[in-house]
C-alpha cells in the first residue's frame, strides 16, 4: 500500500512541475465551398491573443474571397465586459497582400481596430458561432460558399499535461489496488 501512495505522490509532483497549456483555440474564422470543404481559415489561440494584444488582426489573406463593398459593415460580438470580438472585411492591414481581406480581431474590449465605425452587433452568449457569409464575394455566395466566425463560446481545448498526468496517476493507483486485493 505504501508503494501506491509513493507512486501517486510522484505523479502529483510531476503534474505540478509541468506547465499548463495555453494553446486552446479561442476564435476561428472559416470559409467553406459549396461542397462543405474548408477553403481557408485562420484561428487564434489563447497564447496568441495574449502575445498579440487586443488590437491584433487575424487575416485570411485572399482578397478574391471577399466582397469589398461590405467594408465598414463589420460585426462586433458583445460580451459581458464590452466588445469581445470583431469580424468582417478590413482594408490596408499588414499581412493582407491586396487591399481587402476577411479578418477578425479578438478580445478587443479596449482596442481600436481597422474595421471603421458602423457595426452589426451580436451577443456572445448566442451560441458562439456566427454567420459571416455576407462578407464573401457575391459569386461565391451564389455557389453555396459559407463563412463562419466561431467565438470563445465554442473554444476547443487542448488537454493540459497536468490533467492527463493526474488521470493516469489515478487509473494506475486504482489498477494497483485492484491487483493487490485480487491476489
Amino acid at each position: 500500500m505504501r508503494h501506491i501512495a509513493s507512486i501517486c505522490l510522484v505523479f502529483v509532483a510531476l503534474a505540478l512541475a509541468v506547465p499548463a497549456s495555453a494553446d486552446s483555440i479561442s476564435d476561428t474564422l472559416v470559409i467553406t465551398n459549396g461542397a462543405g470543404v474548408v477553403v481557408a481559415s485562420v484561428s487564434a489561440t489563447e497564447a496568441q491573443e495574449a502575445s498579440g494584444g487586443p488590437g491584433f488582426i487575424y487575416i485570411i489573406p485572399d482578397s478574391t474571397l471577399v466582397d469589398p463593398s461590405t467594408f465598414g459593415n463589420f460585426t462586433q460580438v458583445l460580451g459581458p465586459s464590452g466588445i469581445s470580438d470583431v469580424f468582417g472585411v478590413t482594408e490596408g492591414v499588414s499581412g493582407c497582400p491586396q487591399l481587402d481581406c476577411l479578418a477578425f480581431s479578438s478580445d478587443t474590449e479596449t482596442a481600436s481596430v481597422p474595421f471603421t465605425d458602423a457595426p452589426n452587433t451580436v451577443l456572445e452568449g448566442s451560441g458562439g458561432s456566427f454567420d459571416a457569409t455576407s462578407y464573401l464575394a457575391p459569386d461565391l455566395q451564389a455557389n453555396g460558399w459559407h463563412a463562419t466566425f466561431i467565438s470563445d463560446a465554442d473554444a476547443v481545448s487542448v488537454p493540459e499535461p497536468p490533467t492527463l498526468i493526474l488521470l493516469v496517476a489515478g487509473l494506475t493507483a486504482m489498477l494497483l489496488l485492484i491487483r493487490k486485493i485480487a491476489y
